[in-house]
């Protein structure tokens, strides 16, 4: 997986901060700095996406270690 820019890494982190604090994509893209909520939104997507998939590729290593 390619490895995020830090600048955008503390944007997803605060965008999913805010999500899971009940603020509204409007809200997110006003404070973390999208020009409007579909921005904000696809961030947060792309945040998920990349957590899911970072949490299962730590499994799977977690999987192999355990049966060396």
């Amino acid at each position: 997986m390619k490895s995020l820019k830090p600048v955008t890494a503390e944007k997803y982190r605060q965008v999913v901060e805010l999500r899971i604090a009940g603020v509204t994509f409007d809200e997110i893209a006003s404070r973390v700095g999208y020009a409007n909520r579909t921005g904000a939104w696809h961030a947060y997507q792309a945040a998920m996406e990349r957590y899911v998939i970072e949490s299962v590729e730590s499994q799977r290593l977690s999987s192999r270690n355990a049966s060396t």
